[in-house]
């Protein structure tokens, strides 16, 4: 404990007068599969594979909307930071969480 004295000292003069701030952004979630469902690849996909698509087709077509969903949550982190990230010392990016 005494080695590791000064650097956890260290830590604390230098958390002294911040906050730690979690920010969460919530999509609506019949609005995004919406605008994803209108997304060209996918419409595409979806023209392609008919009204009985097999469980492959099912399958890829999930693939092609979590990229979407990716891609869409990385736009939106990105442009939080951009606002927000001058504000802060530091900054950490967490995963998306998925919710119910």
């Amino acid at each position: 404990m005494a080695q590791g004295y000064p650097k956890f000292t260290d830590a604390l003069k230098e958390m002294q007068n911040k906050i730690e701030l979690d920010v969460i952004a919530l999509w609506n979630k019949d609005k995004i599969f919406q605008d994803i469902a209108e997304e060209l690849e996918v419409n595409k996909f979806k023209e392609a594979i008919g009204q009985n698509p097999s469980h492959q087709n099912r399958m890829e077509l999930g693939r092609l909307v979590a990229a979407s969903l990716d891609k869409r949550g990385l736009e939106c982190a990105q442009e939080i930071l951009c606002k927000l990230g001058r504000f802060a010392d530091d900054v950490c990016i967490h995963d998306v969480l998925a919710t119910g």
